[in-house]
C-alpha cells in the first residue's frame, strides 16, 4: 500500500478521513526490517488511528478507549507483542524518531476487534479497533491548501523572505551557527527527508536513501541541501538527460533523482530520492542507486568517477576499487556549471557571516 501524505483524504467503510501526519514504526526483535505505520486521522467520530501493515496484511482503524478497572477483560487473548521504535514521524503526530514503547496486541474471539497497549515511558495508551481489507481503504486524494490556510501557515516564511530581500542574507546568519556541514545529518534531521532503506555496499560501508516529501524538482532539492550544509561542497553536478543531480563534499557523495516508477507513493505525482553514502562507499561500490534507471545509474558512476575518483585512489590505498576495470564517460569540466556557482555563492555568505559575528574563519568556540 502507498504511503499517505499529511492532508490526503482517505475513506474507509464510507467515511472520509483526513490523513494529519504519520508514524513509521520498526520493530527490533526483528532487527528493524518489519515496519509499519500508524496514521493519525481526523475523521467524522474524532480523531482515529489507521495502522496499515503490509507485511502481515493487516489494517485496522482504531479510536482511544480507557481501561475499565485499567485492567484488560476475558473477552480479549493476546496475539503479538514487543517493543516498537519510531523510525520516522510525519506531520502532526507527538512523537520523535528514536523514541521506543513496549506494546500488546489482543483480539476478540471472532478475531475481527483488536485492542492494543503502548506502554511509553509517560505512561500508557489503549486504543480498540476493527479489521479492514486492503481494498476497503480508497485514496480519494489530497486536500488543498486555502488562501487562508496558506497564509497562516506560511506567515512567517514569507516575512522572512521579505526580510532577505531587503537586507540581505549577511544580516540574517551574522548569529547563526554555520558548522554543520554533513549532508547526511541534514536530511536525516529534516521532515522532509524520511528514511526509506539503506544499501549496503564493499567493506560494510552503507548507502542511505530518504523519499523527499516535497515536489520532486531535483535542482531545488539540491539548493536545499546546498544551502543546509552552508555550501560545503566540491562539486554539485546536474544531469542533463533526466535532471539527477550530484553532490560531492570532502567526506560524502549524494545523489537527488526521480526514481524509475517515477510515482512510489501512489499520489499521482512523480517523487524523488535522495541517497547520501560516504565517499569510501562510492569508490568501492558497484551498486546503483536504489531503484534507479539505467540513466540515473550511468551518471552516478560517471560523476563521481570524474569528480572524486582520483583523489579518493589516493585516499583509500588499502580498500578495493570499484572502478579498476571502469570505461564509461568521464567528464573533465565537470563541477563548473550553475549549482555549482550556486553553492560557492552559499559558501561565501557563510563565511561573511561568520567574519560578521567577530570570530572569522579561524576563530576559536
Amino acid at each position: 500500500m502507498q504511503i499517505f501524505k499529511p492532508r490526503s483524504i482517505l475513506k474507509i467503510d464510507g467515511m472520509e478521513c483526513e490523513v494529519l501526519g504519520y508514524i513509521e514504526y520498526r520493530d527490533d526483535k526483528e532487527n528493524f526490517d518489519y515496519r509499519w505505520y500508524d496514521y493519525r486521522l481526523k475523521t467524522p467520530k474524532g480523531e482515529m488511528w489507521l495502522s496499515v501493515d503490509d507485511t502481515y496484511e493487516e489494517y485496522v482503524l482504531s479510536w482511544p478507549i480507557t481501561l475499565k478497572n485499567g485492567q484488560v477483560g476475558p473477552k480479549w487473548h493476546k496475539v503479538d507483542e514487543g517493543t516498537q521504535v519510531v523510525s520516522s514521524a510525519v506531520g502532526d503526530v507527538d512523537v520523535d524518531r528514536g523514541e521506543r514503547a513496549d506494546y500488546a496486541e489482543f483480539e476478540d474471539a471472532t478475531e475481527e476487534y483488536t485492542l492494543s497497549l503502548e506502554m511509553w515511558s509517560d505512561g500508557t495508551e489503549a486504543s480498540q479497533g476493527e479489521y479492514y481489507d486492503e481494498n476497503e481503504i480508497e485514496f480519494l486524494g489530497v486536500k488543498k491548501m486555502t488562501a487562508g490556510e496558506f497564509l497562516m501557515k506560511y506567515s512567517c516564511l514569507i516575512a522572512l523572505l521579505a526580510f532577505f530581500i531587503i537586507y540581505g542574507l549577511t544580516s540574517v546568519f551574522q548569529n547563526w551557527d554555520l558548522t554543520h556541514t554533513k549532508i547526511k545529518d541534514y536530511v536525516s534531521k529534516n521532515q522532509y527527508y524520511v528514511y526509506e532503506t539503506s544499501i549496503t555496499g564493499s567493506g560494510k560501508q552503507k548507502a542511505d536513501v530518504y523519499l523527499y516529501l516535497g515536489t520532486a524538482d531535483e535542482e531545488l532539492i539540491a539548493k536545499d541541501i546546498v544551502n543546509g550544509i552552508y555550501g560545503h561542497t566540491e562539486a554539485v553536478s546536474q544531469n542533463e538527460e533526466d535532471g539527477s543531480v550530484t553532490i560531492l563534499t570532502s567526506n560524502e557523495y549524494c545523489i537527488i533523482y526521480v526514481p524509475e516508477e517515477g510515482d512510489v507513493t501512489g499520489d499521482g505525482y512523480p517523487d524523488a530520492y535522495v541517497q547520501v553514502s560516504s565517499r569510501k562507499y562510492a569508490y568501492s561500490s558497484e551498486s546503483s542507486p536504489y531503484h534507479s534507471s539505467g540513466t540515473t545509474s550511468s551518471w552516478y558512476r560517471t560523476s563521481y568517477y570524474s569528480s572524486g575518483y582520483s583523489s579518493d585512489a589516493h585516499r583509500y590505498t588499502s580498500t578495493p576499487s570499484a572502478y579498476k576495470s571502469y570505461d564509461g564517460v568521464v567528464t573533465h569540466d565537470l563541477g563548473n556549471g550553475y549549482l555549482d556557482a550556486y553553492s560557492s555563492s552559499v559558501r561565501q555568505s557563510s563565511r561573511a557571516a561568520r567574519s560578521s559575528d567577530g570570530g572569522g574563519l579561524s576563530g576559536g568556540k
